[in-house]
């Protein structure tokens, strides 16, 4: 049986011009920095992000989170509910929404866990150094409003 295969241009196109999986191949690369500076702690970046934004801004709602850290309803209620079994993150009911705030633990982990963040991105911007990482901060900004 013979198989159909595309076009190796078309694929040499799409490897060389795609952005989606340029973006993520650099993100699993940065988020595995991150995961393994904090494995010791029980968190990973994505946890720890959400913690941070839960402690700056308590948010009333999923919901408002979700939309301002450009996340799926979904994703973020699975991860939310992780934080809450770890007892980092606690929810209050508010009228007919959900306050979101840290516990005690929580805000403990993120004392902990910071120094091992600080390092982690002092080395990545280091790696990258002025222009790059002003370039970069740059191209995501614009990334973000597609």
């Amino acid at each position: 049986m013979d198989t159909i295969s595309p076009e190796i241009d078309m694929l040499d196109d799409i490897i060389g011009r795609c952005v989606a999986a340029r973006t993520l191949r650099a993100a699993r690369v940065v988020t595995r920095q991150y995961d393994q500076a904090l494995a010791e702690h029980g968190i990973t970046i994505t946890q720890f992000t959400l913690m941070v934004a839960i402690g700056r801004h308590r948010p009333h709602s999923l919901t408002k989170l979700a939309e301002g850290l450009d996340i799926e309803r979904s994703t973020l209620s699975r991860n939310i509910a992780k934080l809450r079994a770890g007892g980092f993150v606690e929810t209050k009911a508010v009228g007919r929404s959900q306050e979101l705030s840290l516990t005690e633990k929580g805000a403990a982990i993120l004392k902990d866990v910071y120094p091992k963040w600080r390092d982690v991105q002092t080395s990545i911007e280091e790696k990258l150094g002025d222009p790059a990482l002003a370039r970069m901060r740059e191209a995501l900004k614009d990334l973000h409003r597609i």
